[in-house]
């Protein structure tokens, strides 16, 4: 399953409970009003008929509800995907950044992701990352800001041993790291600025001939 399949299908699930829930509340409401007032004279077949069918159509609700916020969660996360071509949104494989409970990191997308609220941005299109609250673990709650084109973004996050902000800056920008130089003669990993290897003495930069 795709990752755009995933998370559609996750809003659309909390949606429906929601509504589920939702006409639970109504209906026992309803009841102990009808209750109170001793109106209630109906049957049992009625009463589940009753049960079900507000179930049903408050779920239905949901469903709705559901599919249109994963529209427009995806709209944007389509929009980079055209913007940023080989960097495909459903390629990427995700694993949870710092023990943040929020936050996951593919190779070209950050994902965000905290009870009904999921966002995501390639690489390319994150002008800026920092923390604005809560470094140490004392604090269970910390704050990250991202800052997209004109956009701005604030989001929570759990605290943990390891410096979210840290990773998140590592991986927004990579530092490369310099090639090492292997001697030709005997096969020893000499440090990139070498000019002669460290084991045999062996020139690293020899003159080439024109």
């Amino acid at each position: 399953m795709t990752n755009s399949k995933i998370i559609k299908r996750q809003i659309l699930t909390v949606h429906i409970l929601r509504g589920i829930l939702i006409g639970l509340i109504i209906l026992a409401a309803a009841v102990a009003v009808l209750s109170r007032l001793s109106m209630i004279g109906f049957s049992t077949g009625t009463v589940i008929a009753d049960v079900v069918g507000t179930i049903v159509f408050f779920a239905l609700i949901g469903a709705v509800i559901g599919a249109l916020k994963g529209r427009r969660v995806m709209r944007p996360i389509l929009r980079q995907d055209k913007l940023y071509a080989g960097t495909r949104f459903d390629r990427e494989h995700f694993h949870e950044a710092a023990g943040s409970g929020n936050f996951y990191l593919g190779d070209d997308w950050l994902l965000y992701h905290r009870d009904l609220v999921t966002k995501a941005w390639n690489r390319n299109s994150i002008d800026l990352i920092e923390r604005t609250g809560a470094k140490s673990s004392g604090n269970k709650v910390g704050m990250m800001k991202l800052v997209s084109g004109k956009d701005e973004y604030m989001m929570t996050y759990q605290v943990s041993d390891t410096d979210l902000e840290q990773v998140l800056q590592h991986w927004l920008n990579p530092v490369t790291e310099p090639q090492t130089k292997i001697c030709p003669a005997c096969g020893t990993v000499n440090a990139p600025e070498a000019h002669f290897c460290a084991e045999c003495g062996a020139d690293l930069e020899p003159e080439q001939s024109i």
